[in-house]
């Protein structure tokens, strides 16, 4: 059998039925026009029926109710009208834990100025089914500012809470060049459910204060003894 884009069942090419899948329900029209729906298919179109949770936090179980309704309004399959059978299906779910995930760091290297601290590009954290976070933020060549260090013990700035506080702190960033020279942020990202971290890498490149400053040229013309500058006096 196959499925048909536009909700129609088939077999060897002919419908047997039509569906139509909604949020919370699913319905199935055995309609034979095409190719008479024997028990054979409708119990084959059964079993094939899937469930699948959307939901980051899905609850341990969940009951899908089966209704089979018979059709019978004309009488055609003898007297008692429309008559229907029920079940009850028990899905178990097992809960998946997303990792965390890192975005905004940029793809090219931040130039700054040894010593003078410099704003962050805001990179953000976050992840879809864990409320807390540990972020770690370990400078090379640099000091990190504007930071509050949720761990001294542990190496590198340490930032926990909800992934806002974190990306609220983290705007909040600088970064001060200790010499000329390629320097960098390694970040590390850990949710408290035991997933993989996340990793990433923020660049900078740091030049001297002289390097980073165009400084205007100057000279001057001796007259007589005297050193004039260009703008200076005039003989005519």
């Amino acid at each position: 059998g196959s499925v048909n884009t536009q909700g129609v069942l088939q077999s060897f090419g002919q419908t047997f039925a039509t569906f139509d899948s909604r949020a919370t329900q699913l319905s199935i029209t055995f309609t034979g026009s095409g190719t008479r729906p024997t028990q054979a298919l409708v119990n084959d179109v059964a079993s094939r029926i899937t469930y699948a949770s959307t939901d980051n936090a899905p609850p341990a179980t969940v009951n899908v109710r089966w209704e089979f309704y018979d059709e019978n309004h004309s009488g055609s399959q003898g007297t008692g009208g429309v008559l229907r059978a029920t079940g009850l299906s028990t899905v178990n779910i097992t809960p998946v834990n997303d990792a965390p995930t890192l975005a905004g760091i940029p793809t090219t290297a931040q130039s700054t100025i040894v010593g003078q601290a410099a704003a962050l590009a805001d990179f953000t954290v976050a992840d879809a089914d864990s409320s807390n976070l540990r972020v770690t933020l370990t400078p090379t060549n640099g000091t990190l500012g504007n930071l509050t260090d949720a761990d001294a013990a542990t190496a590198g700035i340490q930032l926990t809470g909800t992934a806002a506080s974190i990306n609220s702190a983290i705007a909040g960033a600088t970064f001060s060049g200790t010499a000329a020279g390629a320097a960098q942020i390694e970040i590390r990202v850990d949710d408290d459910s035991g997933a993989a971290p996340v990793f990433g890498q923020y660049r900078l490149q740091v030049v001297g204060a002289d390097a980073a400053s165009n400084t205007q040229p100057t000279f001057s013309i001796e007259v007589g003894g005297r050193a004039i500058s260009p703008m200076g006096p005039r003989w005519d």
